[in-house]
Formats: C-alpha cells, structure tokens, sequence
C-alpha cells in the first residue's frame, strides 16, 4: 500500500512526476495544460489531487478537473483552436455548466472557467480569487487546488491533518446533483482510508440514503462508475456508524473493505 502524502513537498512531487512523464497518457494531459496556459492560469482541483495523495500515481485512475482563469469566450477559442496534442474536436463536449468535457482516451478531463465554478452562480459563496474553490467541494479531502504556473498548492491549514487523520468533513451542501453527491460518499467511505467524519456528514448523508434509497443509489453507481462498491455494500454496518454516538467531535467509521468492488466491462463517464 502507498503511503499517503501527508506534507504539501511529497504531495507536490508526486503532482510534478505525474505531469513530467513518458507516459503518453499523462503526455497528452499535460500538452493540453500547456495550451490552456496561454489563454489564462490553469488549476489542477479537486479529487485527482486527493487520489494522487492518497494513493500515488501508478493507481490513479479518477478524472482530472482543471480549472482556468478565463472568460467563456476564451475557453471557447482555445479549445476549438487545440494544437500538438492528439485530442479531437469531436472529443470535446460542452456541458450545460459552460464547461468542457474532453476524452483524451486514457482520462476524462473537465475544464470550466473559474467564475462559471457552480457553486458561486448558485449559492452563496462568494468568488474573490482562486482560494475561494476551496468553498465550493462537497468533502474537506476535495478543497485543495495545485498552481501549474507557481506549482504550488492551495489549501486549508488542517488539510494534510485531515488526510493523515482520516478525517471527512462537509464544506458545502448546496449541488445540483444531491444523488451523485451521496454515491461520490458512500464510494469515499468505502473505498478510502477514512476513519472518522464529522457529525454534520453523517446526517447529511443518512438523509440522502433516506430520501433517494439504496436502490436508486446503487443504480447510479452502476450506470456513472467503472466499478461498483455498492451493489455489493454491508448497508446495516453503515447505518449502525452513521447512527453512533460521536466521540470527541467525531463520528469513528470502519467501512474500507467492507465491501468487494465488481469491475465493470467498460469505462462509464461519471456526471458532474
């Protein structure tokens, strides 16, 4: 098992050896960075980051969001003006959030324009600079943001604390897909090192449960993910922590292998 990156300097060298590679998959990623580049500053966000540290990169197999600092026309005219890198004009699909979905074959990369972020046209987060991400995720381990121009990260103080801890909060509630939210938790509680979460989590996630149902859930599972965790989930241990009395601030959990992820037969594209 892969030691977790518990300090920003391991954290940003496993980023660096990442996007510095022979490795034509991650070649074409990063190509594609490079142009980006060129129409405003480029950040990598959310749970690749996480999954890099949490697991390296040899297993890292989760989408990769990217995050610019342009306007919409911007994004627009450098995506339809791709240069050097092997993606397709008909690999690029625009979403109704403004943002871009692109197959580059080996990963799916969604990219949007920093102001469109839904979070800050929906709710009450207000957008002042690039930290202001941070307010938009659901879970704590998904606010952090990596600088391609200073290489650098962005995150909260406690951030690398809660990763070593495994610790899960909530940061905001507000989302346009609550039953993708609810897979995206249970999948983390199932298939990460997460020993503890906060008691607003566990609410918010046992009113999820209750209101969509283990059957629905499930079947979105199946139809957004390339592997499946829930089909095959021990609900009643899940509901039994959920339901515990926290201990000092916090709900202990136990939930990693407690299930057997089933393959799927081919890649399904997760919604955003």
């Amino acid at each position: 098992m892969v030691n977790i990156a518990t300090t920003p300097a391991a954290l940003k060298q496993r980023i660096k050896r990442f996007f510095n590679t022979t490795n034509r998959g991650r070649q074409t990623v990063a190509q594609l960075i490079e142009q980006l580049q060129t129409s405003g500053k480029v950040y990598l966000f959310g749970g690749a980051i996480r999954d890099i540290a949490l697991n390296g990169i040899t297993a890292f197999s989760s989408d990769i969001d990217l995050v610019i600092d342009c306007s919409q026309d911007t994004l627009d005219l450098a995506l339809l003006t791709l240069s050097n890198t092997s993606i397709k004009q008909q690999n690029i699909k625009q979403n109704k959030f403004g943002g871009y979905r692109i197959d580059t074959g080996k990963w799916l990369v969604d990219i949007w324009p920093i102001t469109q972020t839904w979070a800050f046209k929906h709710t009450e987060v207000v957008y002042d600079n690039v930290t202001s991400l941070l307010n938009t995720t659901v879970l704590n381990w998904d606010a952090i943001i990596y600088d391609f121009g200073e290489q650098t990260l962005i995150h909260q103080p406690e951030y690398f604390n809660a990763l070593a801890q495994g610790h899960l909060d909530l940061v905001l509630v507000d989302n346009p897909n609550q039953t993708g939210q609810a897979v995206r938790i249970l999948r983390t509680l199932f298939d990460k090192q997460v020993h503890t979460i906060s008691p607003p989590l566990a609410r918010y996630l046992t009113r999820l449960i209750h209101l969509y149902g283990e059957a629905k859930l499930r079947e979105y599972e199946q139809h957004s993910y390339r592997s499946r965790f829930l089909h095959s989930a021990n609900w009643p241990i899940l509901y039994l922590q959920l339901n515990q009395p926290p201990k000092n601030g916090r709900v202990e959990v136990d939930l990693l292998q407690k299930t057997m992820s089933l393959p799927l037969e081919a890649p399904i594209s997760d919604e955003k």
